[in-house]
């Protein structure tokens, strides 16, 4: 329950402080008084969005504060969901700056405007003149059914599920794209791994393959000019072995003489060595060349394809056109993945409408369970408002299992008459303001006993009726009160005799502004506001007499 509303520094407002009673509360005023400015400061503490135009004073910040009287176990649930303090006087405040930047606080803590409008929701419900246009709309109709159903768990199921379904087709979608530009692509992948790994590639022999054809190419010479050099180094009359040997011999005998002579001969030394180790690698190298001119031929295939494929794919080596090949292989399973992918996702899709399925029709038959009873409710409380001959039909048939949408299998139209003898059309096509007006108050009526919602407020519901009806429409409104705590924003003098507390807005000029006040009335003052509201700024002793007989009899 709201127990007070404090605002600074927001429209017209300097400072304001309302406290509200747990009954019924009537704010009334003339027309640009400031009664919507009221409610808009209210607005704003329930996570309503900030414009920094609001700023009465625009060198100082905006204070908005509301006092709440917490009473249920949502409520209490929501402080343990978002690990806040509970505490059954809570106050909100909203604060926004001369620059814009707002702030929003949960006794004392601060809160993400998210936070504040998650829990706003479990406060109250304010219900505007121009909601009444909300009738008119399928989504609002379905909310009045789900409702009196008490289908809010399964709605949230339900719209998660639905959620998911969307995605998963959004998802198949993209897939099926995909697959079907890969499989454009999946021939020529194809083909060109197959053709690489038709080689075989191994990076250590293929890299090697031109030495190896080189080699192969000039094998005859090769062997001839290593025999020949063996021959000569070693096995000849005349052998450079021996001629080193003999050298070797010459210089020891002079060696001593001279420390450079020591060192020619340790480096003839060192020459002959070197001579002994490279005769027979020579000789045994000579052995492995073979005159193979099939193998010749074989590797020169193998080397022009290589090279081929280098060439096509602008590629320098066997390394770069293996690690191609391994691409195209990745590629191409890539795309046998997708095919598994899109099956995956079907069967998802399958999974998720079937549960979907058995959900809507729970859904349908939780609300086809209500609809007698509702309509039999809303008749007899359209009487109760003037409308004695009225007739509503809320019209719900469901499609096949196939056709699913975001309410479920259900279409819904709500058909509406308000004379005997005239045929229900829809109510958007065939009913007035006033009778939207007193339709939208019913409605609230019933709804305000599915909800734990402490408090409602109405801003100029009573749009549209006058007279009689409008004393039946301030009865109704009474009778919510004995369970919620009302606030009723009116301009008829019926409705505001119903309220235990009334307040009045009114403005206030001097030279340099206007201010926008509020004040709680006395019975003397009541009187005089219900006066004239009947009779004008100069009620008339009728009206005075008018408005002192609906204290007594509504007050």
């Amino acid at each position: 329950m709201l127990k007070s509303l404090r605002i600074q520094n927001y429209a017209l407002i300097d400072e304001i402080e309302i406290d509200f009673d747990s009954g019924f509360n009537v704010i009334t005023g003339e027309t640009g008084a400031g009664k919507s400015i009221i409610l808009g400061a209210l607005e704003l503490i329930l996570g309503k969005r900030v414009d920094t135009s609001v700023l009465f004073n625009p060198n100082k910040k905006c204070i908005i504060e509301g006092s709440f009287s917490l009473e249920n176990d949502k409520q209490k649930q929501f402080f343990q969901t978002h690990d806040l303090d509970f505490d059954e006087h809570t106050i909100i405040r909203r604060e926004i700056s001369n620059s814009g930047k707002s702030r929003a606080f949960i006794n004392d803590v601060p809160v993400t405007i998210n936070i504040l409008t998650d829990f706003s929701s479990l406060l109250l419900d304010i219900h505007s003149q121009y909601q009444t246009l909300l009738l008119n709309t399928n989504e609002f109709q379905f909310s009045i059914l789900d409702a009196v159903a008490e289908n809010k768990s399964l709605l949230i199921q339900y719209h998660k599920e639905y959620t998911n379904l969307l995605q998963l087709k959004k998802e198949l979608n993209t897939l099926i794209q995909q697959e079907s530009k890969a499989k454009k692509d999946l021939d020529y992948f194809e083909f060109q791994q197959k053709e690489i790994a038709s080689l075989c590639l191994v990076a250590e022999t293929d890299s090697k393959l031109e030495d190896e054809l080189l080699t192969l190419s000039n094998a005859e010479k090769i062997k001839d000019t290593l025999d020949q050099l063996v021959y000569s180094f070693d096995d000849a009359e005349d052998s450079i072995s021996q001629k080193l040997a003999e050298a070797r011999k010459q210089m020891a005998g002079i060696a001593s003489f001279n420390i450079k002579l020591e060192e020619f001969l340790r480096q003839i030394e060192s020459v002959e060595i070197e001579l002994k180790e490279i005769i027979p690698e020579m000789a045994a190298f000579s052995e492995k060349v073979d005159i193979d001119n099939q193998k010749l031929d074989e590797l020169t295939v193998r080397f022009n394809a290589i090279n081929n494929l280098l060439s096509k794919h602008q590629l320098n080596t066997v390394e770069e056109l293996i690690a191609l090949e391994q691409d195209l292989h990745t590629k191409i399973a890539g795309i046998s993945s997708l095919q598994e992918s899109i099956q995956d996702n079907e069967k998802q899709i399958v999974s998720t409408s079937t549960l979907l399925q058995k959900q809507a029709l729970s859904l349908s038959e939780k609300r086809q369970g209500v609809i007698p009873e509702l309509e039999s409710r809303l008749v007899l409380l359209l009487a109760s408002v003037g409308m004695n001959n009225a007739s509503i039909k809320f019209d719900l048939s469901q499609n096949n299992l196939e056709e699913i949408t975001e309410n479920g299998l259900n279409n819904l139209a709500v058909l509406f008459s308000s004379n005997t003898g005239i045929p229900m059309q829809l109510v958007s096509k065939v009913a007035s303001g006033g009778e939207l007006s007193r339709l939208m108050l019913c409605i609230k009526h019933i709804l305000a006993g599915s909800t734990l919602l402490p408090s409602i407020i109405f801003d100029e519901i009573d749009l549209g009726i006058s007279g009689e009806i409008a004393f039946k429409v301030g009865e109704m409104m009474s009778k919510m009160a004995d369970n919620h705590q009302i606030i009723a924003i009116s301009h008829l003098p019926q409705v505001a005799s119903f309220g235990l507390s009334h307040f009045l807005v009114y403005k206030t000029s001097d030279q340099n502004t206007t201010h926008t006040h509020l004040r709680k009335l006395s019975l003397e003052e009541r009187i005089l506001e219900l006066a004239k509201m009947i009779g004008g700024e100069n009620p008339s002793p009728m009206a005075m007499e008018s408005a002192k007989e609906l204290v007594r009899n509504f007050a």
